[in-house]
C-alpha cells in the first residue's frame, strides 16, 4: 500500500487536471458505449418503419434520420472537441509531471556529492530516476483505462445478460484463453529477448571494430579473421531472429484465431436468437458490437498489469534514489557570498569513498529481485538497458576506500600553489574538497575561517574557475557562447579578442568564416590543446577569486605551457591560483610547492629548498630533468 499512496501525494500536486482528464475520458467512454445503440436503432428502424420516437409521433424516414443523426454528432463532438481537449489536458500534464519529477530529482541532486556521481552505479539509478518522469501520465493513463472498461461493464454486462447469459460467458471464456495465451507469450519473449541481447552483443562488437577501427583493425593484420567472426555472429543472429519471428508469429497467430472464433460463436448465438425468437437485427447488431467491445476492454485490463507492475517498481527505484542519505550537508540557513574570499582551507580533513550504506544496499537489492522477476516474465524493454546494466554494476560497487589522512592544506588568493603527487594519492581529491563537491569525514573546510557549510553551494562554486585534463566545452553552440559561460556580467567582444590573444588562440579562430559565432562540433573541431587554451581564455574572462588547474595543462607543448605559467603570474595578482600537474618543469615555477603522498602532505616549500631535501620531489625532479 505504500506505493499507491506514495503516487497519491505526487499526482496532488496535479489533482486538478487528472481530474478534469478522468471527466472527459468517461465522457467519452459514455458516447462511445451509446454508438451500439444507436446503430440498433437505425436498423430496427430501416426493419419495422417506426413512426414515433420518445414521446414524439412523426414520419417513419424522419425516426431514421433522427437515429442516423445522432451518432454522427457524437462522433463530431468525441473526435473533434473532447480529443483534442482531451490532447491539450495530456500534453499539458506530460510537461507539467515531467517538470515535477525533474524539480524533485534536481533539489535532490544538490545533496549528492561529486562520489555519488562518479560511481557507475549512480549512474544507472540517475538514468533509471529519469525515466521515471512518465509516472503521472502513465498513472492517469491507467486510471482512464480502467474507467473505460468499468463504464463499459456497467453499461454492456446488464445488457448483453438480459438478451442470454450466454453471450457473456462466451466472451470471458474466450479472454480467459487470451490471456493465457498472452503469459506465455511474454515468457517467450523475455526468453527470446535475453537470447537475442546475447547474439547481439557479440555482433556489435565485431561491427564496432569494423566500422569505427577498421583502420586499427587493418593496421594489426586481423581485418580477415574478424570478418570471418562477423559472418558467423551474423547468422547466428539470423538463427535466433528467425525463430523469434517464427515463435512470435504463433502466439499472434493463437491469439487471432481465439478473437476469431468468438467473433464467429457471437454470430452464431446473436443470429439463432433472431430466427428461432424473433430478435430483430437491430439486437444482433448491438450484441456483436458490445461484446467485441467487452473483449477489448477485458484485453486491456490484463495488459494494464504490466504497466501497472512497472509502474510499482519504477515508484520503489524514484523513492530509493529520493530517500538515499544526503552526502552533502548545509547549515540551516545558508548566505551567498558576497565579498570574494580570501583564503579557502582544509583543517585536518580525512576523507574516504564510501559507496552506498548498508540499508541502502539493501534496499537497492530488494529493487534488483523486483527488476529480475520482472525482466524474467516481460523481457526489459520496458526497463531499458539502464535496469539491466545497474543489475551487472551491483557485483562491482567499490569497497569504502580512504584519500585523505588528516590534510592540512591553504590557498591564498594572490599566491600560486602547485600539488604534486603520484597517481591517486587524492590531489583532484583535496579540490574537490576545497569547492565542497565532497564533504569530509572529519576536518573542517573553511572560506574566511567560517564553515563551508554556511553558503550557498552554487555561490560557492562561482568562487572556483577550475580546468581539467579534458575541458568541458559545450557542443552545438558558438565558441562566443561557450567563452561567456558562467559569466554573469557582459562581456565585450574585445575583451573575448584580448583574451584569445593572450592565450594565443586568436588567429586560429580569425581564420574561421564566422570567426566567434563558430558553432562548435559543428563547424569546428578543436585539437585538445587547443580546447584547453579557450577554456583558459574563458576562466580568465570569469576572473574569480581562485583557479583550478587539474592537469588543465597536460595537452599543451612546452612552448604554451611556460605562456601560461607566466599568464598565472599575472593572474595570481587578483586570483589564488592551485594547479596539479606532473610536469615539475610548470611546478617548478609555483610560489608554494605541496606533495601529497598516500593522503598525506608528504613535503611542503619552494623548488629551491625542496630540491635539495631527499623526497618524491627531488625524485621526480632527478627523473624528469636530471635524468
Amino acid at each position: 500500500m505504500e506505493n499507491p499512496k506514495y503516487l497519491l501525494s505526487l499526482v496532488g500536486k496535479h489533482r486538478r487536471i487528472l481530474f478534469l482528464s478522468l471527466i472527459i475520458s468517461g465522457i467519452m467512454s459514455i458516447l462511445g458505449i451509446l454508438i451500439p445503440y444507436f446503430a440498433k436503432a437505425q436498423i430496427d428502424q430501416l426493419q419495422f418503419k417506426y413512426t414515433n420516437i420518445w414521446f414524439f409521433s412523426t414520419s417513419s424516414l424522419l425516426v431514421f434520420f433522427i437515429w442516423l443523426g445522432l451518432p454522427f454528432l457524437i462522433e463530431l463532438l468525441r473526435n473533434i472537441f473532447l480529443k483534442r481537449l482531451e490532447q491539450k489536458i495530456s500534453l499539458k500534464l506530460t510537461f507539467a509531471s515531467t517538470r515535477h519529477i525533474r524539480e524533485l530529482v534536481w533539489e535532490k541532486f544538490r545533496f549528492m556529492d561529486g562520489s555519488f556521481f562518479e560511481n557507475n552505479a549512480s549512474r544507472r539509478i540517475i538514468g533509471m530516476v529519469i525515466r521515471s518522469d512518465n509516472i503521472i501520465k502513465d498513472s492517469l493513463y491507467v486510471a482512464s483505462r480502467i474507467l473505460n472498461s468499468v463504464v463499459l461493464i456497467i453499461v454492456a454486462i446488464p445488457v448483453l445478460g438480459a438478451i442470454g447469459w450466454q453471450l457473456v460467458a462466451i466472451t470471458f471464456f474466450s479472454v480467459f484463453i487470451s490471456s493465457i495465451i498472452s503469459v506465455f507469450d511474454q515468457k517467450r519473449e523475455a526468453l527470446y529477448q535475453a537470447i537475442r541481447d546475447r547474439s547481439f552483443d557479440a555482433y556489435s562488437q565485431i561491427d564496432s571494430l569494423l566500422t569505427y577501427n577498421y583502420r586499427d583493425a587493418r593496421a594489426l593484420g586481423a581485418v580477415n579473421s574478424l570478418e570471418n567472426k562477423y559472418d558467423k555472429v551474423t547468422y547466428k543472429q539470423y538463427l535466433v531472429e528467425k525463430e523469434g519471428q517464427s515463435q512470435r508469429h504463433f502466439y499472434q497467430s493463437s491469439d487471432n484465431f481465439i478473437r476469431e472464433l468468438l467473433a464467429l460463436a457471437v454470430n452464431l448465438v446473436a443470429g439463432y436468437w433472431v430466427i428461432s425468437k424473433g430478435y430483430s437485427l437491430g439486437t444482433f447488431t448491438l450484441v456483436v458490437a458490445y461484446t467485441m467491445q467487452l473483449s477489448r476492454s477485458f484485453r486491456d485490463l490484463t495488459d494494464l498489469v504490466r504497466t501497472s507492475m512497472e509502474m510499482d517498481l519504477r515508484i520503489t527505484q524514484l523513492k530509493f534514489f529520493l530517500n538515499l542519505r544526503p552526502r552533502l550537508v548545509f547549515s540551516n540557513k545558508t548566505e551567498e557570498i558576497i565579498e570574494p574570499p580570501k583564503q579557502v582551507s582544509i583543517v585536518d580533513g580525512y576523507f574516504g569513498y564510501t559507496g552506498y550504506g548498508r540499508e541502502e544496499k539493501a534496499y537497492l537489492e530488494m529493487i534488483l529481485e523486483r527488476s529480475r522477476r520482472f525482466i524474467t516474465r516481460y523481457g526489459h524493454n520496458g526497463l531499458g538497458w539502464q535496469l539491466k546494466g545497474l543489475i551487472e554494476e551491483m557485483e562491482k560497487l567499490e569497497k569504502p576506500t580512504q584519500v585523505l589522512k588528516g590534510i592540512d592544506f591553504h590557498l591564498n588568493r594572490g599566491e600560486i600553489v602547485a600539488l604534486l603527487g603520484r597517481n591517486g594519492v587524492g590531489k583532484t581529491t583535496i579540490t574537490n574538497v576545497l569547492m565542497h563537491i565532497y564533504e569530509l569525514d572529519r576536518g573542517k573546510i573553511l572560506i574566511d575561517n567560517r564553515p563551508i557549510n554556511d553558503f550557498e553551494h552554487q555561490s560557492l562554486l562561482q568562487q572556483f574557475a577550475v580546468i581539467q585534463q579534458f575541458p568541458i566545452i559545450l557542443w552545438g553552440i558558438s565558441i562566443r557562447e561557450n567563452l561567456n559561460v558562467g559569466i554573469n556580467k557582459e562581456v565585450s567582444d574585445d575583451e573575448i579578442w584580448k583574451q584569445l590573444k593572450i592565450v594565443g588562440l586568436s588567429d586560429k579562430i580569425k581564420e574561421l568564416p564566422k570567426g566567434l559565432d563558430t558553432i562548435m562540433g559543428d563547424e569546428i573541431n578543436l585539437s585538445g590543446g587547443q580546447n584547453q587554451l579557450l577554456v583558459i581564455a574563458r576562466v580568465f574572462l570569469q576572473q574569480r577569486p581562485f583557479i583550478i588547474f587539474d592537469e588543465g595543462m597536460s595537452n599543451l607543448d612546452a612552448e604554451h605551457e611556460m605562456n601560461i605559467v607566466k599568464l598565472l603570474k599575472t593572474q595570481a595578482k587578483h586570483s589564488g591560483v592551485l594547479f596539479i600537474t606532473h610536469r615539475i618543469t610548470a611546478a617548478r615555477h609555483a610560489d608554494r610547492i605541496v606533495v601529497i603522498d598516500q593522503g598525506k602532505i608528504s613535503q611542503e616549500g619552494t623548488h629551491t629548498s625542496l630540491v635539495k631535501k631527499d623526497g618524491i620531489y627531488k625524485h621526480f625532479w632527478n627523473l624528469q630533468v636530471v635524468s
